[in-house]
Formats: C-alpha cells, structure tokens, sequence
C-alpha cells in the first residue's frame, strides 16, 4: 500500500511517500513557511512529483499539533490527490486501548508515536518524543481480557518543556542572559556564564530523562511489567539520546522519523 503521511509539527511540517513500510521520499519545511499558499504549493508539487515514481496513492494520513496549520495544509493536499486524509485523533481504530481521562486532547504526534511503538515492540514501552515539547508517553504489554482477547493499554505519561524551547525562554525572559544551545559539555561546573547556561541545559535535560524514565520504569515493574523498552523519537533524538546514554544506557532505540510511521500504521489500519 503506498501512504503519503504527513507530520505537521509546531516547528516543521514532515512529509514521507511510504511503499508498504518503506520510506521512498522524505521532506520537511517550515511549517510557518507553509502558510503562505505559493509556498504550500510549491511542497505540494514537490510532492507530487516524488509520488509518480512510487504509482497512485492509495491513502493520505496526516497528524497535526498546529489546527490552524493543519486547515491549510492538509485541505491543500486532500485537493492535490482528490482524497480525504486520516487525520489522527483518539476515535480512529487504534492497536490500544486509551486510558486516558481526556483522549479529545490527546496529541496526535502522541497517538502516533504510541502507534509506532506498539508496532515495533511488544513489550511495555516509553516512548519519548524529543521537540518542541518533551512527551513521555507509557504503553503496557499485551494483556488478556474478560473475553480472552489481547490487547495493549496506553496510559499516558508527561510533558514538558523542550530543549530549543528552554534555552530560548531564559534568554527572552531575562535582561542579560544570552542564548545557548544543546552541545557536548565535559565539566558540570561552568567557568563563564555561556559554559554556565550550556552546563545547565545539557545536564538539566540528561538528568531529567533519566530521572523520569527511572521513576516510570519502577511504576511499570509495580503494575507487572518484567519487559520495558525505552523508544526515543523525534527530531532531537539522536543527539539528546547519545547524550544521556553517554555514562549510562537509558535509552534503547531511537527512531526520528517515530511520528511519521506512526502515522502510516494509523492510516494502514483505517483502510485495510
């Protein structure tokens, strides 16, 4: 089945031409950028252009954290392919059962993610989704109902502020601090104020994820969990990850492009 998924984020707009589970083309661009029609054009016909070499779409799945965003761009491509697009929500067919008091606001990049996890492993899963925001999100294993059918409980998890995200606010809302960015630091202490907001920023983030992954994984072994992978995704993932894997393996597997497989699952399973 060939999917167009789409993942349009607070910071960019992810576009991927899956051929079954394959990726065939990727992109992405600003997703400010493509409120301006002649540039959500332009993405548009770049992508049209790279689905000719994969053959007709079969579907359109798009996930969005961005309403006004996504009223632009996903009726821009629904008008391209003549289709209507899964748009990810907790009332699709989902490979879990949601535990979570209100699923109306659940993200989508979340479900999507959660997805993917459940796809790729069948054991209990923390999936971190490492953007804008920091999502920490918590699915069991497969357990036996009243009926004897087996099925997957998404609980839910935390969210937090993301890495760009906390450099760039202690910047804008102090009169002297300068911004900063997440890099490799080899002292805690720092000697200057730059080496000092760096410190900060690198370690705050390495010992937050391994702090809270240590205190999910200790809730999931009192609920009956044996089996826990923790899945990192996101366009920070791989650097954060080797990040906090540096003196410790925390995290176990990191896949950037999570959201957009997530989506594709999603998809695959409204039309199959």
């Amino acid at each position: 089945m060939n999917i167009l998924a789409v993942d349009i984020g607070n910071t960019f707009t992810k576009v991927a031409l899956f051929k079954g589970r394959r990726v065939r083309w990727h992109a992405s661009r600003a997703t400010h950028a493509l409120l301006n029609k002649t540039a959500a054009r332009e993405f548009i016909n770049d992508i049209q252009a790279a689905s000719t070499d994969i053959g007709s779409i079969d579907a359109l799945g798009a996930s969005s954290v961005v309403p006004n965003a996504a009223k632009v761009i996903v009726a821009s491509i629904e008008r391209a392919y003549r289709q209507k697009a899964v748009e990810v929500s907790a009332t699709l067919t989902l490979p879990f059962r949601v535990d979570y008091k209100t699923p109306t606001t659940l993200g989508a990049d979340r479900l999507a993610v959660v997805a993917r996890a459940s796809e790729r492993y069948k054991n209990a899963v923390i999936a971190i989704n490492i953007g804008t925001a920091i999502t920490y999100d918590v699915l069991m294993s497969s357990s036996k109902t009243v009926g004897g059918e087996a099925t997957r409980r998404y609980l839910g998890g935390l969210i937090v502020t993301g890495v760009g995200l906390r450099a760039a606010a202690l910047h804008r809302n102090t009169a002297q601090l300068p911004m900063t960015h997440f890099q490799t630091m080899r002292s805690l202490i720092g000697t200057s104020t730059e080496a000092c907001l760096a410190a900060g920023l690198y370690f705050g983030v390495i010992a937050e994820i391994s702090g809270i992954v240590t205190r999910l994984k200790a809730d999931l072994e009192k609920r009956g969990e044996k089996s826990i992978t923790v899945f990192a995704a996101g366009g920070d993932a791989l650097h954060v990850a080797k990040a906090v894997n540096a003196s410790q393996k925390i995290i176990d597997a990191t896949e950037p492009d999570a959201v957009l497989r997530g989506v594709r699952r999603l998809t695959e399973l409204q039309v199959i």
